[in-house]
């Protein structure tokens, strides 16, 4: 009597494209966010945490180039940057210096 055997071999993950990527939100973030009045502030906020994760916990350089690929103009930013800073007090801290990009730090608690 002759025993069939099946190797297994485990299927190889396929890597992500470039524009494919997940961005962990917290909870007090979704919370706060949900009172937003402009869907650029929820852009933004995603993209913010996304460049947290990537920069590993450095201020990220909000500049309007940027963003223009995300759809979003340099006064869609301006105002959702100013939504942000109200829903989002004590989580971010946003340094604004002249004519240069604001700079946006995630205040992890």
């Amino acid at each position: 009597m002759e025993i069939e055997t099946v190797d297994f071999v485990p299927k190889k993950r396929q890597p992500r494209s470039s524009g494919e990527y997940f961005v962990m939100m917290p909870l007090v973030w979704i919370e706060r966010l949900q009172a937003a009045k402009h869907i650029n502030s929820y852009r933004i906020a995603m993209y913010l945490r996304r460049q947290h994760f990537k920069s590993r916990g450095h201020p990220i350089k909000l500049s309007n180039e940027a963003l223009v690929k995300m759809g979003i103009s340099r006064d869609q930013k301006r105002l959702a940057l100013l939504e942000l800073e109200h829903l989002l007090a004590g989580l971010i801290e946003i340094n604004r210096s002249g004519q240069s990009s604001p700079e946006v730090k995630i205040l992890d608690h």
